[in-house]
C-alpha cells in the first residue's frame, strides 16, 4: 500500500512538472527565425561563406557561417534568419564596418545585411551583378551588362553608374581610386578582344582616370597595403592564366602564371591550378609574391601541390590563415563543398563542410 501511494505521487508529481513544462513552453513559444538568430548567436561565427549552389537543379545560393575555433557551422543562415533565400548564383561577400554586402547575381541585387547578427537591413537592385566593394562612403557594384554603380552606404540609394565596357569582373580600392577589370568574357567569337584591361575611376569625380591594359580576360582584382594591385588574366580559362601587377603610378608587369590571388598585406598569394583534361587530374601549387619589386618570396607554400582547383582563395590576416574553397570531389555539383584553413607555411589546419559550391568568404 505503501508503495502504492508513493508511485502515485511520482505520477502526480511527473504530471504536473509536465504540464507546467507544456504551460511555460506555450507562453514562451519561439518562431524559427527567432530560433536560428538564436543559434547564430551561439555559434559566435568568426567567418560567413557564401555558397553559389546550382541553379540548374533548382539549388539555391545560401550562406554558412562557421565557427573555426569549434569547427561548428550552421547552414543556410541567411536563409533561416531572415525567412528569405539568398538567391541565385551569389558572387561574393564583402565587409566593410557594421555591414556586410551579398552580391546575388542570378537575383539582380545586393544585400546589405547586419554583419553582427546577419539581419538585412536593406538591399541594392542592379541588372547582373557581378561584384561588390565598399568604402565607409559608398557600396560600389560592377553589373555584368557594362557598367558599375555606386550606392550611398548610409542610405543604399543609388548615387551614380558609369560605363566601364562588356563584363567587369573584378573590382579593388586602392589609391583613393576604383579599379574595374573589363573581360569581355562573353565575347568567344571575337575572342575577347574588347577586354583585356582595368578601368581606373576617380571616386569623387567619378570620371575614368585611366585604362590600364593587361592579358586577356582579367577577372578578380586585389590591392595590396602599398596601393600595387594584383589582377588575374585567366585567358580562355583552361591556358595562359597570370597575374599581372599594376603599380600606382598605372604601369604594368606580368608576375607569374596563375588562376586567382589575395592580398597579404603587400604581399599577394598566388594559386595556379592546372588540370590535364585527358586524365581529369588536377594540381594547384601555391606561392607567395611581392608586388612592388616582383619578387618571389616562397615558391610552394605547401608541401605537395594541392589536387584540386579552390573555388575562392582568401586570407584571415588576424588569424593569419590561408583559406580556400573546395567542392564536392568528382563531378558531383549539387553536393556540399568544405574550406579548408592552412597556416601562411602551408600547414592543414581544419577543413569545415559549406554549401554547394563555396564561392567566397569573409572573416568577421
Amino acid at each position: 500500500m505503501r508503495t502504492k501511494n508513493i508511485l502515485l505521487l511520482l505520477a502526480t508529481l511527473l504530471l504536473t512538472a509536465t504540464l507546467a513544462s507544456c504551460s511555460d513552453t506555450k507562453e514562451e513559444e519561439k518562431t524559427d527565425i527567432e530560433l536560428a538568430r538564436e543559434l547564430y548567436a551561439a555559434l559566435a561565427p568568426t567567418h560567413l561563406v557564401v555558397n553559389q549552389g546550382n541553379q540548374a537543379s533548382g539549388i539555391a545560393g545560401s550562406v554558412t557561417a562557421l565557427n573555426y575555433a569549434s569547427g561548428q557551422s550552421m547552414h543556410y543562415a541567411f536563409g533561416c534568419i531572415n525567412g528569405f533565400a539568398l538567391g541565385d548564383t551569389p558572387q561574393n561577400v564583402f565587409r566593410q564596418g557594421s555591414r556586410q554586402y551579398f552580391c546575388v547575381f542570378g537575383s539582380n541585387l545586393v544585400w546589405a545585411v547586419d554583419a553582427q547578427t546577419m539581419q538585412v537591413v536593406g538591399q541594392m537592385k542592379v541588372s547582373a551583378p557581378q561584384r561588390v566593394a565598399a568604402d565607409d562612403k559608398w557600396v560600389y557594384v560592377a553589373s555584368n551588362e557594362g557598367y558599375v554603380t555606386r550606392f550611398n552606404a548610409q542610405t543604399l540609394a543609388e548615387d551614380r553608374h558609369i560605363e566601364v565596357g562588356p563584363n567587369p569582373m573584378g573590382l579593388a580600392l586602392a589609391n583613393g581610386d576604383l579599379y574595374v577589370s573589363i573581360s569581355d568574357s562573353y565575347n568567344w567569337d571575337g575572342a575577347m578582344q574588347n577586354g583585356k584591361k582595368v578601368v581606373r575611376i576617380d571616386i569623387e569625380s567619378w570620371q575614368p582616370e585611366a585604362t590600364i591594359l593587361v592579358g586577356l580576360n582579367p577577372t578578380r582584382l586585389e590591392a595590396t597595403a602599398d596601393g600595387y594591385i594584383a589582377c588575374v588574366c585567366n585567358g580562355f580559362f583552361d591556358s595562359e592564366q597570370h597575374v599581372y601587377a599594376i603599380s600606382p603610378d598605372n604601369s604594368v608587369r606580368m608576375l607569374t602564371y596563375g588562376s586567382d590571388c589575395v592580398a597579404a598585406g603587400s604581399d599577394v598569394y598566388v594559386a595556379y591550378s592546372v588540370t590535364n583534361w585527358e586524365t581529369m587530374k588536377t594540381t594547384c601549387k601555391l606561392s607567395l609574391w611581392n608586388l612592388a619589386g616582383g619578387e618571389l618570396l616562397k615558391e610552394n607554400i605547401t608541401a605537395q601541390p594541392l589536387d584540386y582547383s579552390p573555388t575562392f582563395l582568401a586570407y584571415d590576416a588576424a588569424r593569419k590563415l590561408i583559406i580556400m574553397g573546395k567542392r564536392a570531389a568528382g563531378t558531383d555539383y549539387t553536393a556540399a563543398g568544405s574550406v579548408e584553413f592552412r597556416t601562411t607555411d602551408g600547414k592543414l589546419q581544419k577543413v569545415i563542410l559549406t554549401g554547394v559550391e563555396p564561392y567566397s568568404i569573409t572573416a568577421l
